[in-house]
């Protein structure tokens, strides 16, 4: 027997009450379960295919489903992780959010690239115990593999060397709380 399309949109509401996802990303689980069940039961991909589409389009209508907000909630959550925008943007587009979108968001809001970046990889020496804090003969010693650690994640060496560097983490944030705007999240 085939899926019927309120099999197909249980479905995709349990799926979005368990998970965030982008309108790609519900697309492609979707797609996943009928070619299950075309394997099992002998459903037509295009059939599924349809309703795939229909029940996306009454998502985004009602609100249910929207890649900005999705794209704004991912950015604030890989942001604090201590990702660079550069993987953030990567991770987005692997999750199926359109590039005209991430663009869009990143202009808008982030015009300051650098200090986004700068903030990114203050989180991510705090979340790691990069850079402040070590003892000054460790430092040295480890002073490159803590630079690799942050090239890895994205960041520029300029930004690294400020992070890893730095007297105060939290000076370096205040000084750069006038140039990035975080409230938005």
């Amino acid at each position: 027997m085939a899926m019927t399309y309120n099999q197909l949109e249980k479905i995709a509401t349990n799926y979005l009450n368990q998970y965030a996802a982008s309108a790609e990303n519900l697309r492609q689980v979707l797609i996943r379960r009928i070619r299950r069940e075309q394997a099992s039961n002998g459903m037509k991909t295009n059939e599924g295919l349809y309703l795939i589409e229909k029940i996306i389009l009454q998502f985004k209508n009602s609100g249910i489903l929207d890649d900005k907000k999705f794209a704004l909630a991912r950015i604030k959550r890989l942001h604090d992780r201590g990702m660079s925008s550069y993987a953030i943007k990567h991770e987005l587009r692997r999750k199926g959010v359109g590039l005209s979108i991430i663009n869009s968001i990143f202009n808008q809001n982030f015009s300051n690239i650098e200090a986004f970046n700068l903030s990114s990889a203050i989180h991510l020496a705090r979340r790691k115990k990069l850079g402040l804090g070590n003892i000054e003969s460790k430092k040295e010693k480890w002073r490159e593999k803590e630079i690799a650690k942050f090239v890895r994640a994205g960041f520029s060496y300029k930004t690294t060397v400020k992070v890893i560097d730095a007297e105060n983490l939290d000076e370096l944030e205040d000084e750069i709380k006038d140039i990035i705007n975080l409230d938005i999240f």
